[in-house]
């Protein structure tokens, strides 16, 4: 890149690397425990899941979680199930700063 006065003179040239991100962030959803104790896959202990988030570009803009994949809320705490919730599928998806969304 260089620039020209209004006398014509010009600059040094000077070099900038563009970046340019593409990728979605990267959703996983840890449970803790890891593994159901319980007959079947089942757990009898409280569970704990945390929405963990990567992403290699712009950055992180806004991590939501949903129990149908439809309706969406933000994602703020790591969530915690006892044997007092029913049964539930958790979906997770975040998006960056340049607009992606994770599948």
């Amino acid at each position: 890149m260089r620039a020209v006065s209004r006398d014509g003179e010009w600059s040094d040239t000077a070099h900038r690397r563009i970046r340019i991100d593409r990728l979605a962030p990267e959703v996983t959803l840890v449970r803790d425990p890891l593994d159901p104790d319980g007959n079947q896959g089942w757990y009898t202990v409280p569970v704990a899941v945390t929405a963990n988030v990567t992403d290699t570009g712009s950055g992180v803009a806004a991590v939501e979680i949903s129990a149908d994949g439809t309706t969406w809320q933000p994602y703020t705490a790591t969530l915690s199930f006892t044997n007092d919730t029913p049964e539930t599928t958790i979906f997770a998806r975040a998006s960056d700063g340049a607009g992606h969304v994770s599948e």
